[in-house]
């Protein structure tokens, strides 16, 4: 039969047996041994007849091909591959991550390290490990998880789980926060805790849930100073007991976590807690001392104002 190839396509034909591109024209095929196969635009990306493929890479992007067994890669262009050289996929040319069989090419952003394994020890991949090219290995126990190997470096925000706590004087107190803190030394910090974000969130609740464990009614409740100071009157009618309570807490828990993430090269910063609560014995025991010390500082300020006029009534006596 007869068949038309029209301009901007390609037909694809077997002759005696041959792989064989027609270019546009009518073609007529008489011969038993020779097959028309069909026609593809000329633009198609891939283009595959027997053992050729015409491979088109665009700009931006980069193509990846394998010949016996050997990863190549192949820039932006038109390439005739014949096997055994084969056209597997393309990607994009600035992929962070490129896999390949046992081929792997990482780039890493500023602000993350990537994490790796190889015979099993671990990898880690800084940005200026890749400033002048990226890393690529070929070897067959690298390992390397896309969805959780890039790692970020950057001030982390984490939520704590809400911590439901007993103290030792029997309190329920009901708790949820957040901590900031930034890896100062990616290397030692994944190189002694694998998971590190997740280590550092477990031992903040781990910390937390022990300072709450071991508070005690007074320094959740303070109770009436019974010889009030100076100081004690200017600071009675200003005192709130959850706010107190939470900056023991806060302060408390910065000196301590401090100390404990610094071995793994971790800068602590905050630690906002969101959430306190207590029972309603304790907040029953929080209005009473509350109106206590108004009380107790608005006598002490009659008793002041009292001794300021007697003693100006002396003066003037005099």
């Amino acid at each position: 039969g007869y068949h038309l190839i029209r301009d901007g396509e390609l037909g694809l034909a077997m002759i005696n047996l041959s792989p064989k591109f027609l270019s546009p024209g009518r073609y007529a095929f008489l011969s038993p041994f020779n097959h028309f196969l069909g026609v593809v635009k000329i633009s198609d990306k891939l283009i595959t007849l027997s053992n050729i493929q015409i491979v088109i890479i665009n700009q931006s992007e980069l193509g990846l091909s394998i010949r016996n067994g050997e990863t190549i890669l192949l820039d932006p262009g038109r390439y005739i591959l014949i096997a055994p050289h084969v056209f597997v996929k393309s990607t994009p040319a600035n992929a962070q991550y490129i896999e390949l069989g046992t081929y792997r090419r990482i780039t890493v952003p500023v602000g993350f390290v990537a994490v790796a394994f190889d015979i099993g020890k671990q990898i880690i991949i800084r940005p200026e490990d890749t400033e002048s090219g990226p890393f690529e290995t070929n070897s067959p126990t690298f390992l390397f998880d896309k969805n959780t190997g890039f790692q970020s470096v950057q001030l982390q925000v984490r939520e704590l789980d809400e911590l439901k706590v007993n103290t030792r004087d029997g309190i329920t107190i009901t708790a949820k926060g957040l901590i900031t803190y930034r890896i100062h030394d990616p290397r030692t910090a994944f190189m002694t805790v694998q998971d590190i974000h997740g280590a550092v969130k477990r031992a903040a609740e781990a910390m937390l849930t022990s300072l709450f464990l071991n508070a005690a009614i007074d320094e959740i409740a303070p109770p009436v100073p019974q010889k009030p100071t100076e100081e004690d009157l200017i600071n009675l009618k200003s005192t709130n007991d959850t706010e107190n309570f939470n900056q023991h807490i806060r302060d408390a828990f910065l000196h301590e976590f401090s100390h404990k993430v610094n071995q793994w090269d971790i800068e602590l910063q905050d630690l906002n807690i969101e959430k306190l609560e207590f029972d309603n014995s304790v907040k029953d025991l929080l209005r009473k001392r509350a109106q206590a010390r108004v009380e107790t500082a608005t006598s002490l300020a009659n008793m002041r104002s009292q001794t300021e006029i007697a003693i100006q009534e002396a003066d003037r006596s005099k």
